[in-house]
């Protein structure tokens, strides 16, 4: 049976992430609890890598395997097999290559073949765990596939879901993959190969245009550039080691070539007094709680990090009711990279949104600070360093800023290659805080990472032995996935999106109460075997009503 089953399974595969990049807590599992997914190990010619991968769906038309591996490869995934209904289980395979599948030490698939679809002879299976080993090698002759199904007399032919899939950490010395998975996400967040080549999958993940910077206060440009994790708590930039006087230099520069957006059709916002206590409601009920924090829900995680958001506690801080409406109705009005999704409000719902966040922040430009912020921008002076000063710090390699070009990229592999301890060198952009800097300074930028953050880079760097192949296809979809926060919002594979959540969110209102299933979008596990391809691709573009 040729092929049967090729574009069924296909559209399956659109949104199959293959891997978790989000490191558990150590107070939340046991270091022998078992983990979704199975262990993997992938090898080329010349050298292997480990991660975990929650399915075995794969299909590697035109892309690697992994994006450190060559084109011809072998993998390994190893761990165990959760059977809920005893009885005979049958195993079945559409593939390009070839692979052998043994469960509790028995092979129950043993193929080889080009776009082939195979069923192997039943095995009696008891109730409970059992151990599955899967090896395939890929073939010069077709571009690799593997997708991999079962059967059994209580259930029809289906995709072997990741709920029936873990492995055990430290029997299989899985620590490694699963930090350097985290590592793998959060250097694509911190937009590391802005800087260095060597290490990027996609194009680097843009930053927040400054081409409007002059929507921004001077105060709160100071401010952040001084501190950004003061000014948002939530802040992925980075710190420049700027002096005040240089930040004002800074913030006079974009100012300058930071047009204000015209708010035209958007007059000053006149609030109800309902609106404060409706926009809350909205808030929670929205999925704005899925990639930003809120003052509602202070002490809940983010599910987006490392893609998350800013903080919508203190927005009030940095933004004007009337440019926080306009930003809600079109967001690529105020900055083209954005990656805010649009939602379908009523100009009500609007108003109702931006009273709840702005009541939530009492802090006002003074008018010393007003007057301040005149004198340095008319300054020709201020602009003319603060000119110097942002492409000294190659803010261009993140940000869009009119009139300034990139630097050129660095090389990473030579730091990368010394682990942690090259990371913790002085002159290392993740650095430990409590490491000084070389001088004199040169205003390279320093991330404000804890210990867990940098060994998930030095994990991730350290399993990187050339240059990063571009992501196409499946792996390009899987970080598409989390850098959109779908994720965050949508269960999938075991991962949970806003369900962690929709219980918290329920008990903050007496009006929510019993509402907590209503608040959780559709899981995407399996969703390419629940919608036909064009629906799904439409769904994916916002253009279903």
């Amino acid at each position: 049976m040729v092929g049967a089953f090729g574009r069924w399974a296909s559209v399956m595969l659109l949104l199959c992430a293959a891997s978790d990049g989000r490191l558990l807590a150590a107070d939340e599992l046991d270091e022998n609890d078992p983990r979704p997914g199975l262990h993997a190990i992938l090898s080329d010619s010349e050298h292997s890598v480990t991660r975990t991968d929650r399915r075995l769906n794969f299909d590697w038309t035109d892309c690697a395997v992994d994006s450190r591996i060559g084109e011809n490869f072998k993998a390994r995934w190893s761990g165990n097999l959760l059977v809920r209904q005893p009885g005979d289980h049958t195993f079945h395979a559409s593939l390009s290559g070839r692979v052998k599948v043994l469960v509790d030490g028995k092979v129950v698939v043993d193929a080889i073949g080009d776009d082939i679809f195979y069923s192997g002879q039943p095995a009696s299976l008891s109730a409970g765990d059992h151990q599955i080993d899967v090896t395939f090698e890929s073939t010069p002759k077709e571009d690799a596939k593997l997708q991999f199904f079962w059967s059994s007399p209580s259930f029809t032919l289906e995709p072997l879901p990741a709920d029936v899939l873990s492995h055990n950490p430290t029997a299989l010395n899985d620590s490694p993959a699963s930090v350097g998975e985290s590592g793998r996400f959060l250097s694509d967040a911190l937009r590391c190969s802005a800087c260095h080549n060597g290490i990027s999958e996609l194009p680097t993940l843009n930053a927040p245009s400054l081409q409007r910077a002059g929507d921004l206060s001077h105060e709160s440009i100071v401010e952040r550039l001084l501190s950004p994790q003061k000014a948002n708590s939530d802040s992925m930039m980075p710190q420049f080691g700027f002096s005040k006087e240089e930040a004002n230099h800074v913030a006079a520069f974009l100012h300058e070539v930071g047009a204000k957006e015209n708010v035209e059709g958007v007059t000053e916002v006149e609030f109800k007094s309902t609106d404060v206590d409706s926009g809350s409601k909205l808030l929670l009920t929205t999925g704005c709680a899925a990639c930003h924090k809120l003052s509602q829900l202070p002490d809940k995680a983010v599910g987006a990090s490392p893609y998350h958001g800013p903080n919508l506690a203190n927005v009030a801080k940095r933004r004007s009711p009337e440019w926080l409406m306009k930003w809600l109705l079109s967001p690529k009005e105020l900055n083209t990279d954005h990656r805010m999704p649009v939602f379908s409000l009523s100009d009500d719902e609007r108003r109702q949104i931006v009273a709840s966040l702005v009541q939530s922040s009492s802090a006002q430009v003074t008018e010393e600070s007003k007057q301040q912020q005149q004198q340095q921008q008319m300054d020709t002076a201020s602009i003319a360093e603060g000119r110097k000063l942002v492409i000294a710090a190659n803010c261009i390699a993140c940000h869009r800023i009119t009139g300034i070009e990139a630097a050129a990229k660095k090389q990473v592999r030579p730091m990368i290659a010394m682990g942690l301890g090259g990371l913790n060198r002085g002159n290392s952009c993740v650095a430990s805080n409590d490491i000084e800097r070389p001088k004199p300074t040169t205003h390279q930028p320093r991330f404000s990472l804890n210990t867990v953050q940098r060994e998930q880079l030095a994990a991730w760097y350290n399993s990187i032995s050339h240059d990063l192949r571009t992501a196409n296809h499946f792996a390009k979809g899987e970080l598409l996935l989390h850098r959109n926060g779908c994720l965050a919002c949508h269960d999938r594979d075991q991962m949970k999106g806003l369900s962690k959540q929709a219980g918290s969110i329920e008990s903050k209102r007496d009006d929510l109460r019993g509402q907590s299933q209503a608040l959780i979008p559709p899981e995407l596990t399996a969703v390419g075997d629940r919608l036909k391809e064009e629906y799904l691709l439409s769904a994916v573009a916002g253009e279903q009503t």
